[in-house]
């Protein structure tokens, strides 16, 4: 087993996000956190957000397909995968 970290700024996208990788059996569990503060560089300025984290437990032979997923589906030009 692994587990693969993201984070999200929207409570109902990351809700949706789990939701789907579960029921698409890409996920065994993804625990969604309670909200937190990212502090970050982006376009040249430091920005910060409150965001919420997801901690997905998938297995070694489903990492690429939650990637893929992510990066298809996941709101952030650039994800943090």
């Amino acid at each position: 087993m692994i587990m693969i970290l993201t984070s999200i700024n929207d409570q109902h996208q990351a809700q949706n996000i789990a939701q789907t990788l579960v029921q698409e059996k890409l996920a065994a569990c993804v625990q969604i956190s309670a909200k937190g503060l990212s502090i970050y560089p982006w376009q040249g300025e430091i920005c910060q957000d409150e965001e919420y984290y997801l901690c997905i437990k998938t297995n070694k032979q489903q990492q690429q397909a939650v990637f893929d997923y992510l990066e298809t589906n996941h709101p952030y030009d650039t994800p943090e995968i």
